[in-house]
């Protein structure tokens, strides 16, 4: 029976991701972490229930199947939430857009993803719960910057080229985040774990100008 509209709760959205990520793993197939981790962690990061909904979710719909937007709907899941899913959920650009190399340079081919990659950084970059999300899902995917993964040490190439596309997404954020203080970098302040702290006290944006702190989001 579909629920009402709006009435999802937090623990609902973890069982929904729990359930739909079962038998995918972060790392390398059936060794990593479950893959039901990386959400969660991103829903650590965040402070407001929708923002932690959307993040516990975000990949639901793009890597689980038999989930969709609909589904997600009938469960409940509150309209603010629903809005920052369907920008974070990665939708190729056209029905012939290849994510594997086809008959180009691998230069060329690296290229083709990170302009999609940005442009869908970019469309989902306004709106503050999808902001919040993919920030938190940037921080997580880039760790430390080395590789993890048994497929990515064996494509040094392939990882490398993500790292950077990722770290100029993160500047995509940061370009349309200037004025607002729950900004985990704090703006121009690096991500060098003294940010957050001292963006608590005083924050200034890009432009240098001061911005007042509100602590409601």
């Amino acid at each position: 029976m579909p629920r009402m509209p709006g009435t999802m709760t937090l623990d609902r959205a973890i069982a929904i991701a729990a359930t739909a990520h079962e038998g995918q793993w972060r790392n390398d197939e059936g060794t990593g972490d479950p893959y039901v981790l990386h959400p969660i962690a991103l829903m650590m990061r965040l402070q407001s229930s929708d923002a932690r909904m959307a993040a516990v979710l975000h990949d639901v719909v793009d890597d689980c199947e038999g989930w969709t937007f609909e589904r997600l709907e009938a469960e409940g899941c509150p309209e603010t939430v629903m809005d920052a899913l369907r920008l974070l959920t990665h939708i190729d650009p056209s029905p012939d857009f290849k994510t594997t190399r086809d008959d180009e340079t691998l230069d060329t081919f690296f290229q083709r993803l990170e302009d999609d990659y940005l442009a869908y950084v970019t469309r989902l970059a306004n709106h503050p719960i999808a902001r919040q999300v993919k920030w938190a899902d940037l921080e997580d995917n880039i760790g430390d910057g080395y590789p993890t993964r048994t497929k990515d040490r064996n494509d040094p190439q392939r990882f490398e080229a993500r790292m950077r596309r990722y770290k100029k997404a993160k500047q995509i954020l940061i370009d349309h985040w200037p004025h607002d203080p729950t900004h985990p970098s704090a703006a121009r302040f690096c991500s060098t774990g003294v940010g957050e702290a001292a963006s608590l006290f005083s924050i200034r944006d890009k432009d240098g100008n001061k911005v007042e702190i509100r602590r409601d989001t």
